[in-house]
């Protein structure tokens, strides 16, 4: 019986240590920060993206080419990116245009308008965008939200000119 109860333990180890291996190892799966480097054309391309893959749940989304207008083309239910970023560092003007496709939810912000003198657009004409976090409207640049139909649900705060001299 002695023998037994050893290698119950020894298997019960040797699992232990093989979780805690895999728990170590990259996955493909992990979110990462993903930015926009097309000009401007469809969401679900993955060159336009750096990585060269389209976002997946949990990514920290960055559009931030100047004069990027990026269409939305597929829905996000239950495996939505972490967070949002349109008109970053550099970005005179970067629009995403959403017309019947749902974001739900976000876990993060939708920010627009991230970066003193640039510009993120959000045009809104059907479909959804839920954000768990907050939605900020003109960080340190100028946000603009546009909705003409659809929904926006967010659990926290719209936040509209975030600091001095945003919009």
């Amino acid at each position: 019986m002695g023998n037994r109860k050893a290698n119950q333990t020894s298997v019960l180890a040797s699992a232990f240590i093989l979780l805690f291996v895999l728990s170590l190892s990259p996955s493909s799966s992990m979110a990462e920060e993903i930015s926009w480097i097309g000009t401007s054309g469809d969401w679900n391309v993955p060159e336009n993206w750096n990585p060269n893959h389209v976002p997946s749940a949990g990514d920290n989304v960055s559009i931030s080419v100047e004069g990027a207008a990026v269409n939305l083309n597929r829905s996000y239910f239950g495996n939505a990116p972490s967070s949002l970023t349109l008109g970053g560092s550099g970005a005179a003007g970067a629009t995403l245009n959403n017309h019947g496709y749902y974001i739900a939810p976000m876990s993060g912000d939708l920010v627009l308008g991230k970066s003193s003198g640039t510009t993120g657009t959000f045009n809104l004409n059907s479909g959804g965008l839920y954000v768990k976090d907050d939605t900020v409207v003109g960080d340190s640049g100028t946000g603009i939200f546009n909705q003409s139909g659809g929904f926006h649900t967010l659990d926290n705060k719209l936040i509209i000119g975030r600091i001095d001299g945003s919009s």
